[in-house]
């Protein structure tokens, strides 16, 4: 089986342009319709080289067009509110509600996510879709929000998060003045997090009971495609969609680097995070039922 094929999805290609950090930086110093040959060397000092292919303007905007009527797949369900990061849609009749997200934004959000559950709750509504395709992601914080609406249970965010001690990481402090950092006599040494913080703490709110679906593509990344691993290992809902952009176990914490002579910066990871089943691959998240979108409504309508 296929585990992915994101290569020619138009929304990956806009994702990799826009949101692809080093090459970002190279198109927008050189243009983007420049190449770039990129020598580099290995963690095992092996100096390897790479061509990344830059597209013209015309091109790059007559491929963005296409992503419009993919992720509005559910315009023929009314939107009930929507704000900056989301919409919020039910349609009764169907027995669907549907949570557009399109970026894990500010722990603000858990305010109209708490509303989306309660009003599918209220209404008897009895499948919930999270749609994140898209979502490149943003902060964890607001995953508490979600799973305080599916689980009673303490559930796992990752098996393990190793991270490697260094002068940079002790100094910038990427998490947080309140976590407690090894000394400077364990610079370049490998250390773990505390299991014990990397698990959910149950809320008292209500759970939902109906069915709970999380539909991802190409376009999901980072926190969104972490938050999917989530879901599917802890048994929390059924994901739905394509393989993910982003990584089921990957890389975070990242320092920033800025080259002396070109200025450009370059982003360092110093930690990577497994996803709860332990898989130690970085590969994308795949769902559990493969549907393409214009075969989403005929999906759920099967579904009910």
């Amino acid at each position: 089986m296929e585990k992915n094929h994101y290569g020619k999805n138009r929304l990956f290609r806009k994702s990799f342009i826009t949101q692809n950090t080093f090459s970002r930086e190279l198109w927008l110093y050189g243009g983007m319709d420049k190449h770039f040959s990129v020598v580099y060397e290995t963690p095992t000092l092996q100096v390897k080289s790479t061509l990344l292919k830059g597209v013209s303007q015309p091109s790059f905007y007559s491929k963005v067009g296409g992503v419009v009527e993919v992720l509005n797949a559910f315009d023929s369900i009314p939107v009930l509110y929507n704000w900056e990061n989301g919409a919020y849609r039910v349609l009764i009749s169907d027995d669907i509600a549907v949570l557009q997200y399109f970026k894990f934004g500010s722990a603000t959000d858990s305010v109209y996510i708490n509303k989306a559950f309660a009003d599918a709750e209220k209404k008897g509504v009895s499948r919930f879709v999270l749609d994140l395709r898209g979502n490149i992601g943003g902060t964890t914080k607001v995953y508490d929000a979600f799973f305080a609406h599916l689980t009673q249970d303490s559930i796992p965010y990752f098996s393990r998060v190793e991270y490697k001690v260094s002068k940079e990481l002790l100094d910038r402090k990427p998490y947080g003045n309140r976590f407690k950092y090894p000394d400077e006599a364990n610079i370049g040494k490998q250390c773990e997090l505390n299991a014990n913080s990397l698990r959910y703490s149950p809320k008292k709110s209500p759970l939902y009971l109906g069915r709970f679906y999380v539909l991802c593509d190409e376009g999901t990344f980072s926190t969104a495609s972490a938050f999917c691993a989530i879901v599917q290992d802890n048994k929390l809902g059924k994901l739905i969609g394509r393989a993910t952009g982003g990584m089921g176990s990957s890389f975070g914490n990242f320092l920033v680097f800025m080259l002396p002579n070109s200025k450009i910066p370059l982003l360092v990871s110093s930690a990577r995070y497994y996803r709860p089943n332990g898989d130690r691959e970085f590969t994308p998240v795949i769902p559990d039922v493969f549907v393409d979108d214009c075969d989403l409504l005929n999906f759920f309508n099967k579904c009910k």
